[in-house]
């Protein structure tokens, strides 16, 4: 499990493929930072393509579902490769949680997630060039060091 204050977009390597036309079935629980149920969460799954390059798109890879009075959620998706695919919770207030959908060995045979959705918090700081001047109309987005 992984999280961060502001998650923009996410990367994460795997080590599996699925077949082409497969559907997977994804489910879990999201709970919040005191290990509460978080009721009403969104939840969806997302793959990393290759485009031109070295860069990439991301694409929904299922329906955007929202967690139940226990902070369940269950879909199903279709995937053509685990290598770059993540699940996103989030719901406002609180910090986003991912997980790669083959990140650890335990997700292939149970496909069973849990994702904590932190305090959210507020992060400053300037943002200078080399020469550490300020970068006037930069664009800034949080990522976990794991990235």
């Amino acid at each position: 499990m992984r999280t961060a204050a502001n998650l923009m977009i996410v990367f994460l390597t795997g080590i599996c493929t699925s077949h082409a036309g497969t559907s997977l079935p994804v489910s879990g629980q999201v709970l919040d930072y005191m290990a509460r149920p978080v009721v009403g969460a969104e939840v969806v799954v997302y793959e990393r393509e290759r485009g031109v390059g070295n860069d990439y798109t991301v694409k929904r890879v299922g329906p955007i579902v929202q967690t139940d009075v226990h902070g369940r959620f269950k879909l199903e998706i279709e995937s053509l490769s685990q290598y770059d695919t993540f699940i996103v919770a989030r719901k406002p207030g609180l910090a986003m949680a991912w997980d790669g959908l083959n990140y650890s060995s335990h997700t292939l045979s149970q496909g069973e997630f849990l994702l904590v959705l932190e305090k959210s918090c507020t992060q400053t700081g300037r943002v200078v060039d080399h020469w550490g001047q300020p970068v006037k109309d930069a664009t800034v987005q949080i990522l976990p060091k794991t990235s």
